[in-house]
């Protein structure tokens, strides 16, 4: 929402003496000044506040001050009473009602840094309200792309987030698809009909009297003859622009992907591969729809969760049709999808679990460095499987766990501890419950005792056993670092 003079006047209290009817003109910026005449170092649109400490109480003075802010475009003018001043001048008052120019009293309890800091305040939570649509739209829009019937799902969101009409269009199979209730006239057409027939990016915008249209060229498969064409009421901000262009950017995946199931679509696992794998080179039209004007991606790898696959069965498309990007591809036993920066992964990744997956998501990465985010986001992905929970690359560092191979790790572990259990009769759960506590404590036996609920000479004489049993000296602490690995890396089973 825009910064006006009413703004200040509801949230302060301020009384309007001049202009009453103009308060919903819009402030760009608060400005202070006391020179007797500030307008050649203003740009317009300012709230200009004064004491009156530089200007004489004349009519004469007052005319020409109120007749220079006019004609710079002084959205209003705030005037503070005391000290200088006990009232609002009377003939300043009447210089303002006589140009049209809002004038605030401002009291003397209110400080002019105030105004400042609520026009600051306000803007920011302009640009936050903003950042908050864009990335629900972009959002929105490439979760349409991943579900049923995604080209015109994405249009009719599309309609929906500009509030208007958007229009898809295939000149040369004289096919379209449509979101809302597009009205195309003659001067539509012809903007529509002249970027269809171009063979590169091209745009155009058409005013008319009762709707805005603004036109973007879409690349597909040859022969071209592709284009958007969106119409609104008013004309689209920088926010309906960049929703646009987001479309834009993902509906050109949807032209050759099958109408019901783009998440499995093979150009969308082309686009992937292409833009991961070492071995191939990432086509034009490829890095043209991933080098966007953000330019920030992470990786996402969800292998099939060990507990989960019992109870949902190894099929990926459940899981890829909740990552909210059309950038996926999916494989027996591995879902990988390029997802914007923005996606709200710590909500879906929980859902993805749910499906009987588990994620491992990259760091941010422009599209030049998706290889490596691709890498990173393999290692979260196998640490995943260990926790049992989703890991995401820049919340915790994946430490040595997310290096080691799992099914590697796990050999090694059972190898480490088998003549630990061949050599009880018994069960061995109390020497390895023993050991892991007594590792843990660091070797003390009072407070290993007191964790077991045992006595601390049955702590040693475990101790001593195990010592035994494995043939290794556990005063030494390269011995204990291999065996704290043994224990953690045993009791889990192996990666998939």
């Amino acid at each position: 929402m825009p910064v006006t003079l009413k703004t200040f006047v509801d949230r302060f209290g301020l009384r309007v003496l001049a202009g009453e009817s103009l308060t919903d003109r819009r402030v760009r910026w608060v400005h202070v000044s006391e020179l007797s005449d500030p307008s050649p170092y203003l740009r317009g649109g300012e709230l200009l506040l004064l004491a009156g400490t530089n200007l004489l109480d004349t009519p004469d003075r007052w005319a020409a001050y109120a007749r220079a802010l006019s004609d710079a475009g002084v959205s209003g003018v705030g005037f503070g009473v005391a000290p200088v001043h006990d009232t609002v001048p009377p003939s300043l008052v009447d210089a303002c009602r006589a140009h049209d120019l809002p004038l605030l009293e401002i009291p003397p309890t209110l400080p002019f840094e105030s105004v400042g800091e609520l026009l600051h305040a306000e803007m920011l939570a302009g640009e936050m309200a903003t950042m908050r649509r864009l990335t629900e739209a972009q959002r929105d829009l490439t979760g349409a792309a991943t579900g049923p019937s995604a080209l015109r799902t994405t249009l009719r969101r599309l309609a929906s987030h500009v509030d208007g009409w958007a229009l898809m269009v295939d000149r040369n199979r004289d096919r379209s698809w449509s979101g809302g209730s597009p009205r195309l006239d003659e001067a539509a057409r012809t903007a529509l009909n002249r970027v269809c027939a171009g063979t590169g990016p091209a745009s155009a915008s058409v005013t008319a009297s009762d709707q805005h249209v603004l036109v973007h060229w879409i690349p597909g498969p040859l022969p071209s003859g592709y284009a958007l064409a969106v119409g609104t009421q008013a004309p689209l901000d920088m926010t309906g622009r960049a929703v646009v262009a987001v479309a834009a950017s993902v509906l050109p995946l949807l032209l050759t992907a099958p109408a019901d199931s783009w998440a499995t679509g093979e150009i969308a696992a082309l686009v992937v591969d292409a833009a991961l794998s070492p071995d191939q080179d990432l086509g034009e039209g490829a890095a043209r729809l991933l080098k966007t004007a953000e330019d920030r991606w992470r990786v996402v790898h969800c292998l099939p969760s060990p507990t989960g696959q019992r109870d949902h069965p190894a099929d990926g498309r459940a899981a890829a049709s909740l990552l909210h990007t059309p950038f996926v591809s999916v494989t027996p036993g591995t879902v990988l999808a390029i997802c914007p920066a923005e996606v709200d992964l710590g909500t879906i990744l929980p859902e993805v679990r749910r499906t009987g997956w588990l994620s491992g998501a990259s760091r941010v990465y422009p599209w030049a460095g998706l290889r490596t985010a691709a890498r990173e986001a393999a290692g979260a992905a196998r640490l995943a499987v260990r926790r049992g929970a989703p890991v995401r690359a820049d919340d915790a560092p994946a430490g040595i766990f997310a290096v080691v191979d799992p099914e590697t790790s796990h050999a090694w572990a059972e190898s480490v501890l088998r003549s630990l259990r061949a050599g009880r009769t018994g069960d061995d759960a109390d020497l390895l419950t023993t050991l892991r506590a007594w590792l843990a404590q660091h070797g003390n036996w009072d407070r290993t005792a007191n964790d077991l609920g045992i006595h601390r000479n049955s702590v040693r004489n475990r101790i001593s056993q195990i010592s035994r049993l494995l043939g290794r000296d556990l005063g030494d602490a390269h011995t204990r670092m291999e065996l704290w690995f043994a224990l953690h890396w045993a009791e889990e089973p192996p990666a998939p």
